[in-house]
């Protein structure tokens, strides 16, 4: 097996790569951005390796024709009953819907994923063809709001328990986490305060916001944090969990994929609902009754949304701008992260900024 280009992490790719890939076989590696999970991404490319005067090539390794793959790490603590489960999702929601989610390449032997030398996870994919969207048009978001309702109609199928899971939804979790940060108000504060010099433009943004959350009253937000289980409660399913405009892939109006699957887990609908509709509406800046329900109804039309779910979507959104802007300024301030893109950073910040406001509006306002 020949590897390309012969550069990085190569003997750690023929490593990975030789469970998958026969010794006669050219593979094309191409190191992806990897977001902000951390996990590696490498775009595999692969053909045979012999010419008609029986010599290898690399330079014209990626034609359109020839198969491509991701290749990915798992998480440190993520395990092998995990990423089993996760694999057996995919396939569940491919026997209905093959183009929409990646499909796992078995190994040689037959196995879903390997384990390198150093312990690390590892899978192999197909590759999703198409471009995310960051602000998508009327036509995209009608798609892929009726794509999101495909998946979870068909991950609906998969009743296999989740390891590790206690069946909670995320929403009740959420309801802690909220009481928590508004008993210790100035957190986000004495984070900003500990920032070094090239952190002074997330510090002032973390600023920004604490005076925002200082403008609303206990009694408002604890009319979120006192809803009850039966109030919050929604039939609980297997869904994508890390669905956002990055994770969506569209070819003109079509969508033609939804990846990175490794979040996925037992939540309701209304958790994926809310943050790829959320994406969508924070990056245009309307916020209006009718931007999010041109994507409910879109929905709808696939998949009926009862009330409570309709109402989940909304607490879902507003809570996860609160605690997402919490892990931002947790992550960038306090724990010293390094993230590939801190422009992209950046950006999310900023618009989760802009839409705080309405988030507390829009908890204060639960009932």
């Amino acid at each position: 097996m020949a590897v390309f280009p012969e550069k990085g992490s190569l003997s750690l790719w023929k490593e990975v790569l030789s469970q998958w890939f026969l010794p006669h076989e050219v593979l094309h590696v191409t190191e992806m951005n990897a977001g902000q999970s951390g996990s590696t991404v490498v775009r595999i490319c692969a053909r045979p390796s012999t010419s008609k005067n029986g010599i290898s090539h690399s330079d014209d390794l990626e034609s359109a024709d020839q198969p491509c793959f991701a290749l990915k790490s798992f998480s440190s603590g993520s395990t092998p009953e995990r990423v089993v489960w996760l694999h057996e999702l995919l396939l569940t929601i491919g026997l209905h819907h093959k183009r929409l989610v990646p499909q796992p390449i078995k190994t040689l032997d037959g196995r879903s994923f390997v384990r390198d030398s150093r312990g690390m996870l590892w899978e192999l994919c197909e590759w999703m063809q198409g471009t995310a969207v960051v602000s998508p048009s009327h036509a995209q978001c009608v798609a892929g709001a009726e794509s999101l309702a495909r998946v979870h109609l068909s991950a609906a199928l998969y009743s296999k328990p989740f390891p590790g899971s206690d069946g909670s939804l995320g929403i009740v979790r959420r309801q802690n986490q909220i009481q928590k940060l508004f008993a210790d108000s100035d957190r986000w504060d004495r984070f900003a305060a500990h920032a070094n010099s090239e952190q002074q433009a997330i510090a002032s943004l973390a600023h920004d916001a604490a005076t925002i959350l200082r403008s609303c009253t206990r009694s408002e937000i604890n009319r979120f944090v006192l809803l009850k289980g039966v109030e919050l409660w929604s039939s609980p399913q297997a869904v994508w969990r890390d669905i956002w405009s990055d994770h969506m892939l569209f070819q003109e109006d079509v969508v033609c994929g939804i990846i990175d699957h490794h979040a996925a887990g037992i939540d309701t609908v209304a958790a994926d609902i809310a943050r790829l509709f959320g994406s969508w509406i924070g990056a245009t800046n309307d916020e209006s009754p009718e931007a999010w329900s041109v994507m409910l109804e879109a929905y709808a039309s696939r998949r009926p949304l009862t009330s409570r779910e309709r109402s989940l979507v909304c607490l879902y959104d507003s809570s996860g701008v609160m605690l997402g802007l919490d892990h931002w300024f947790r992550w960038t301030l306090d724990e010293n992260r390094l993230f590939p893109n801190w422009a992209f950073v950046l950006s999310r910040i900023q618009k989760s900024i802009s839409r705080l406001p309405s988030a507390i509006e829009v908890l204060s306002r639960s009932q």
